[in-house]
C-alpha cells in the first residue's frame, strides 16, 4: 500500500503544471523591473558590448497599462504569453511584441526577435539584416 501511495504521489507531482506552462495575468507582470542580463542568440551580451547588462535599463509596467522604459513611454497589452509595447513617441524603434518565456514574483524573462538596428545599436558580430533572438532577464524591484 505504501508503494502504491508513493507511485500515486509521484504521478501527481509530475502531472502538475509547471510555472513555464502557466499563462501570466496582468498582476503577475505589473511593477518596476530592472534589466539584469541580455542574451543575443543565447550568448550573454557582455561578449559583444558591456552596457546592456547590470541594471542599466528598466521596464515599468503600470496598472493603467502605461509603460515606462529608458527612452520610451507608451501603453502595454498582455495577450496570453505576448506582451506588446506600443510606443507613444516616435523613437525610431517599432512597437515590440515580447514573448514571456518565464515569470515569477521576482523574475521576468522576455524574448523578442529583431534586427540589430531595431533593438538599440550595431553589433559587429551580426549582419544589418540578420534577425537576432534577444532575451532580457528582469528582476522585480517593487
Amino acid at each position: 500500500m505504501k508503494n502504491l501511495f508513493f507511485i500515486l504521489a509521484i504521478c501527481l507531482v509530475l502531472s502538475c503544471d509547471n510555472e513555464s506552462d502557466q499563462q501570466p495575468n496582468a498582476n503577475d507582470i505589473i511593477g518596476f523591473w530592472s534589466r539584469e542580463t541580455v542574451y543575443l542568440n543565447d550568448v550573454n551580451s557582455n561578449e559583444y558590448v558591456d552596457f546592456l547588462n547590470n541594471g542599466t535599463n528598466f521596464l515599468d509596467l503600470k496598472e493603467d497599462k502605461i509603460f515606462y522604459r529608458a527612452y520610451d513611454i507608451g501603453t502595454w497589452q498582455l495577450s496570453g504569453r505576448t506582451l506588446t509595447l506600443d510606443r507613444d513617441e516616435p523613437s525610431g524603434y517599432e512597437d515590440w511584441e515580447y514573448k514571456i518565456l518565464t515569470f515569477s514574483e521576482d523574475f521576468l524573462m522576455l524574448e523578442v526577435k529583431l534586427v540589430e538596428g531595431k533593438y538599440c545599436c550595431g553589433f559587429d558580430e551580426f549582419a544589418d539584416d540578420e534577425i537576432i533572438t534577444i532575451r532580457e532577464l528582469y528582476r522585480k524591484q517593487n
